[in-house]
């Protein structure tokens, strides 16, 4: 019985521009107050505060769900907790990657995430061969 090795090679490759940064979204970069939500603690004692809540309420953080928790022990603390999955307050930059795989032809991954699935199941593929003999 005759076994067919996978012949082909693949190499897996990652291009990072030197010294250039974007403005990324969330969920780009896998802020953690995306994937999990955020509490904003405010004291509304001081002016600051009064205005960082006004402006919460009045806007919704700009279209973010939240709920508001009023009455913290400590009095005068308002805490607003986030939903998860939805654009948190920070600005994120980032380095444009490009998560390349070359087998015969090049094909970009849209993420680090996606490039290392087709990475682990090529691996996969690989000791199944092997192990067959």
């Amino acid at each position: 019985m005759a076994v067919r090795l996978l012949r082909r090679t693949r190499d897996y490759v990652i291009r990072m521009p030197k010294d250039a940064t974007v403005v990324a979204a969330c969920e780009q970069v896998r802020c953690e107050n995306w994937r999990y939500g955020w509490d904003t603690i405010l004291d509304e004692r001081t002016p600051e505060g009064r205005d960082a809540a006004a402006w919460i309420r009045r806007t919704s953080g700009a279209g973010r769900t939240y709920r508001e928790l009023p009455g913290a022990a400590d009095g005068g603390l308002t805490i607003f907790r986030f939903e998860p999955y939805q654009r948190c307050f920070a600005e994120h930059r980032t380095k444009p990657a490009r998560w390349l795989v070359a087998a015969g032809t090049v094909r970009q991954h849209a993420d680090m995430h996606d490039w290392i699935e087709d990475l682990d199941e090529h691996a996969g593929r690989l000791k199944e061969q092997l192990e067959r003999g």
